[in-house]
């Protein structure tokens, strides 16, 4: 399967003081990553986007959560780093052989009038990783597909639908 591409389109501030952030995953094989040009939206006929005067939008947690089918996303707004973390566990035996060989070494700087000197705090050091996650609980999305290209396409696309979906609102120009 080839590799999603993430698109971060850009951002502005709306009047109400609001970050608006258009990003869109293209999981389209890479030869046939075009330009965007139509988003499609199934919906029931009274949410319609062309007969509103608003836009419903929501938590990332209800597309997590409660998403329908085709967009619930367990993964939604998820955030992850990597842990790591180092201990020291020093065997006696080897940091005193340790601590014998900085005595000779800064012998040896004294004898070249080195200003140099050494000393071994630990000869063994563990590391350990761990993941730690967290989902996103501040913000809001709007969710949309790209128009599908065939007959066949639709048909998928339309199944995935939940039944009292009755009509499709049409984004051109989704980048504007």
């Amino acid at each position: 399967m080839p590799s999603p591409f993430l698109m971060n389109e850009g951002q502005h501030i709306d009047h109400f003081g609001n970050s608006i952030w258009t990003t869109y995953v293209d999981f389209r094989d890479p030869c046939d990553r075009q330009p965007v040009v139509r988003l499609v939206k199934g919906c029931r006929a009274e949410h319609a986007i062309e007969a509103s005067q608003t836009v419903l939008i929501s938590k990332p947690s209800k597309f997590r959560d409660f998403g329908e089918n085709l967009i619930r996303d367990p993964e939604e707004a998820r955030a992850s780093r990597e842990n790591v973390t180092y201990e020291a566990t020093d065997d006696p035996d080897q940091l005193a052989a340790a601590h014998r060989r900085d005595h000779a070494m800064n012998r040896a700087y004294e004898l070249v009038e080195a200003n140099v000197r050494t000393y071994t705090t630990s000869v063994r050091t563990t590391r350990s990783t761990g993941q730690a996650y967290t989902f996103g609980k501040n913000g809001w999305i709007f969710c949309a597909t790209v128009e599908p290209t065939t007959p066949e396409e639709r048909t998928l696309w339309r199944d995935t639908l939940p039944d009292d979906y009755d009509h499709v609102s049409y984004i051109e120009r989704p980048r504007e």
